[in-house]
Parts: structure tokens; C-alpha cells; sequence
């Protein structure tokens, strides 16, 4: 039964990094969502009656084909859209029921947001990007630069400080946008295709350094994908189809994506 990636795979990480100790539970526990686009005839419904708990020391890898309600479900969990029906619970507050003020609050304080666009400032440098989210929380500029700095080499761009998204390729750009969501230390890390535009070895680092955030106490991660190269850093896969939550499973566990007895 594979479990994985195989070992030659270039994001294939060793399971004794999954040793930590933590244990399991649910910081975020989403109950009935439901999130309708449009009206009348042409209504969609993106989100049909999903429930989903997000356990700590992990990552939940959301994976299904596109148009299944993916990019609309870890929305609503970052409280960057609204639901239409149902209950989100996070780090023991309802976000559902707070209004546009108190989610950007909380956004700020627990979310980190890995977008597939990137979505960097173009007239800021790097480590200007990255400082952002420091600057938002109250960091003072000295201690924003420096932890903006550090992030920055630690996924390899000590070198690009001082340079513009406009002269980064795109693998680099998504490198700066990893870093200024992780630069904050946020309790739920939120990704959207996080290596679509890396090569190996770039995804290799990130994937290694959202591991490293994921196993911390406390923390989690939620990433969509559909790179088979990371199915390997899963714990736990929500498979979904038409909105729905077609089948949940650990890593490894028949059904799972990466094993013999998946059909996703």
C-alpha cells in the first residue's frame, strides 16, 4: 500500500520529522455551512451542509476537482467570506456571528494567508511585503524589519531584500508571500496551491517550513492542492465533490489520496 509520495519524489519528507509528541484537537470545528453564489435559477450552491473539524499538529489537505467548493471553504474559515448558514468555531471564538470589524481583527491576530496570486504590494520590496503583518499587529519598524529579514532567508531570499515583485520570477513571488504569511506566527496557516508556481526543491522548502508551523502546539494548517507531490504531507485528507465533504481520511488509511485504494 503506498502511503505517499515514493522516496525520489523531490517534496517527500521523512515521517521521523511527524515525531513530535503533539496531540490532537480541533481548533477550528465548522458545523452545516452552507454558501450560495447567485439567486433564482442560476444559484449555486458552493458550500452544501460541510462540517469539518481542523485537528492542532497538523495539516488538513482539502483536495478535489476544480469548481468542488475548495477555495469557498478555507474562505470561510479565515473569516475572509461570509456564510450563508451554519457555525465556525476558532481557537474558541464563533466567527460567524462577528461582524466585519471583529473578523479583521481576528484575521490579523490568527490567520496567515498563502494565495495562489501572490498578492504582494508591487511598489514595496520584499522585506517591506513581509513586514506587513507585524506593522498591522503593532510591531514597532526595527523589530519588524528583523523578523521580516529572517523569514526571508529562511526560504532562501536573503539575497532579495531590497527588490520589487516585479523583477522576482514567479517562484521567488511566492517565496515572499509564504514568508509574510508565516512571519507572524499565526495559530491557523491558510494555503491556497502553495507550490504551483515552485520548482522541487523551492517546494520542498516550503512545504518543509508550513510542516515546521503545523506541528507546533496549538497551530494548524490547511492547505488546497492538486499536487500529488504533497499528498505525503497530509495527516488528515477532506476530499470533497459538489460541495460536499464526499469522505474524510488519515494519511495512509484506505481511501486516502496516494493510496491504492483511492479513487479521487
Amino acid at each position: 500500500m503506498s502511503q505517499g509520495p515514493a522516496t525520489s519524489d523531490p517534496f517527500a519528507k521523512p515521517d521521523a520529522a511527524r515525531a513530535t509528541g503533539t496531540v490532537a484537537y480541533p481548533v477550528v470545528n465548522a458545523r452545516g455551512l452552507v454558501k450560495v453564489y447567485g439567486s433564482g435559477d442560476q444559484a449555486v450552491r458552493a458550500l452544501d451542509g460541510v462540517s469539518l473539524d481542523i485537528l492542532s499538529g497538523g495539516i488538513t489537505m482539502v483536495v478535489g476537482p476544480s469548481g468542488c467548493g475548495k477555495t469557498t471553504l478555507i474562505s470561510v474559515l479565515a473569516a475572509t467570506l461570509d456564510i450563508d448558514e451554519g457555525t465556525i468555531e476558532a481557537f474558541g471564538q464563533r466567527i460567524d456571528t462577528m461582524d466585519a470589524e471583529g473578523k479583521t481583527a481576528f484575521r490579523r491576530s490568527n490567520i496567515g494567508f498563502v494565495f495562489q496570486q501572490y498578492n504582494l504590494l508591487p511598489g514595496l520590496t520584499s522585506e517591506e511585503n513581509v513586514e506587513i503583518p507585524l506593522l498591522l499587529s503593532g510591531s514597532t519598524r526595527r523589530i519588524a524589519r528583523a523578523r521580516a529579514r529572517d523569514m526571508l532567508v529562511r526560504v532562501g531570499l536573503g539575497d532579495k531584500l531590497r527588490v520589487r515583485p516585479a523583477a522576482l520570477s514567479g517562484g521567488q513571488q511566492q517565496r515572499v508571500a509564504i514568508a509574510r504569511a508565516l512571519v507572524h506566527h499565526p495559530r491557523l496557516l491558510v494555503c491556497d496551491e502553495p507550490t504551483a508556481a515552485l520548482d522541487g526543491d523551492s517546494g520542498r522548502m516550503i512545504m518543509n517550513l508550513i510542516r515546521d508551523v503545523a506541528v507546533e502546539p496549538g497551530r494548524a494548517v490547511v492547505v488546497v492542492t492538486h499536487d500529488i507531490r504533497l499528498y505525503g504531507y497530509a495527516d488528515v485528507f477532506a476530499v470533497m465533490s459538489d460541495g460536499r465533504i464526499a469522505r474524510l481520511a488519515r494519511r495512509g488509511e484506505p481511501g486516502a489520496p496516494g493510496t491504492s485504494e483511492s479513487h479521487s
